[in-house]
């Protein structure tokens, strides 16, 4: 009886296997051309479904021919399943992997054969993302490998194609990201190429300005603006709200809904927020000492700032060094950054109003706070978006949006800022529904600091 029983589980241990190699590659256990291809179907099915975007980027290494020869095969296995980890690990660092609830459609890496790995990237928000997981991917690999005791060296080349634009089924999306590999080998390899010649324009553009970015600290490029803040009933100005302008040497003027996704994705937001603070700081010590008392100016605090560790220590930094009364300084925060991690925002939020810091959340409304945080949150204002002021006096539903947002702020004791104020009907609706202060070029578009001080001292009372 014993015996049978044993055949038993070798047996099904064996189809288990079968199982698993029809559909996996032994040497790393990621899905193989096969499963791939069933995957990519469905990816399709679904992109179609959900009009979405997907990209896929096909990996190749280069030159791996030379460590099969030079170290053995085993070698060259051995650097293979280290490349996968490193690219799942590569993976899971990405921020524009989407977590779909519905069918949990995620990011697949598979190997194709031999050096070849093809990663999906599904439901991303923009086709540039896929020029930045390969940037990550590029530099992890890049990273040195120790196999049997020596440091390998391996870079790799990608080829991106993307759904719907670069092809219409799994065969031309696996043929066009193969393309574009070659097309990243000619150029040099240890780089990436999208299969669209207009992607890899785009693409070019914004790491010329990425690298123009890191240089635009030491060459004191950033200029800051400010907005008046308006009291609504009485219009007199009650504070402003500090805006970075880049003025770079070649091109030009540089809008920050340009530069300030580059910043946050290379870090480079840290270096800039921080001069911000300082530079805004004693800006309104020197305000102060002019004679405008009490004057409140906004700055906008980024989420990678926010999720800095020394983020009071910067703060209370500034606050000093410009020995500038805490109650001076206003911060906004966007609801979005704030509900990525209620529990710990609420920490820092409560620490910074104990050292009489005013918050305010930015672009309320666009992101999805529940009430019963903002219950406890330690905030003073709602910011209520542009998008939503631009139509209150033509479209009903915003308009609705934008009076409950007051009364929802009134009850919880929060005063009210509406941004994008630009004319007389918007200013007269806001002002009968109760909102208390308003920015807008309707008063003032942002200006540099001396064209502030000329209008302060007309207006100011």
């Amino acid at each position: 009886g014993l015996g049978m029983t044993e055949d038993l589980t070798e047996r099904v241990e064996n189809e288990k296997k079968i199982r698993f190699l029809a559909h996996y590659d032994e040497l790393t256990e990621l899905p193989n051309r096969t499963l791939l291809k069933k995957l990519l179907n469905k990816a399709v099915l679904y992109a179609q479904r959900h009009r979405t975007t997907m990209a896929l980027l096909f990996i190749d290494l280069d030159y791996f021919k030379r460590i099969n020869d030079s170290l053995g095969y085993d070698s060259g296995d051995q650097l293979l399943q280290d490349v996968a980890d490193r690219l799942l690990k590569a993976i899971r660092k990405s921020d524009c992997v989407a977590r779909l609830a519905e069918e949990e459609m995620t990011h697949v890496l598979s190997r194709l054969g031999g050096d070849e790995f093809i990663l999906l990237l599904q439901n991303i928000s923009n086709i540039l993302d896929a020029g930045k997981v390969s940037r990550r991917i590029l530099k992890d690999v890049a990273k040195p490998f120790v196999i049997g005791g020596r440091e390998v060296f391996i870079t790799a080349s990608i080829g991106i194609s993307s759904f719907p634009s670069d092809g219409k089924d799994a065969d031309e999306l696996l043929k066009n990201a193969d393309v574009a590999m070659y097309q990243a080998k000619e150029k040099g390899r240890n780089c990436y190429q999208f299969y669209s010649k207009a992607m890899n324009a785009t693409a070019l553009e914004l790491l010329t300005l990425e690298q123009k970015l890191h240089k635009a600290m030491e060459q004191q490029e950033f200029v800051l603006y400010y907005q008046p803040k308006l009291d609504a009933l009485d219009q007199r100005i009650i504070g402003l709200e500090a805006l970075v302008r880049w003025q770079n040497a070649e091109i030009g003027f540089i809008s920050p809904t340009q530069f300030i996704p580059l910043a946050e994705e290379s870090g480079l937001i840290i270096p800039i927020g921080e001069w911000i603070l300082h530079a805004v700081c004693l800006q309104n010590k020197a305000w102060q000492d002019a004679g405008f008392k009490n004057m409140k100016v906004a700055v906008n605090l980024s989420a990678r700032q926010f999720d800095q560790p020394d983020l009071i220590q910067t703060i209370t930094r500034a606050l000093d060094n410009a020995r500038l009364d805490p109650k001076c300084l206003e911060l906004e925060i966007t609801e979005s950054t704030i509900m990525k991690n209620p529990e710990d925002a609420s920490t820092i939020l409560g620490k910074l109003k104990s050292m009489g810091v005013e918050i305010s959340i930015d672009d309320f409304g666009t992101g999805h706070s529940s009430l019963g945080y903002l219950r406890r949150l330690p905030v003073s204002y709602l910011k209520i978006d542009r998008s939503f002021v631009m139509n209150i006096t033509t479209n009903p539903n915003d308009a609705s949006i934008v009076t409950a947002i007051i009364a929802l702020a009134h009850t919880l004791n929060l005063k009210v800022v509406a941004e994008g104020v630009e004319t007389q009907e918007q200013l007269l609706f806001l002002r009968e529904h109760g909102c208390d202060e308003m920015q807008g070029f309707l008063f003032s578009r942002p200006l540099p600091a001396e064209d502030i001080s000329k209008l302060l001292s007309k207006k100011y009372l």
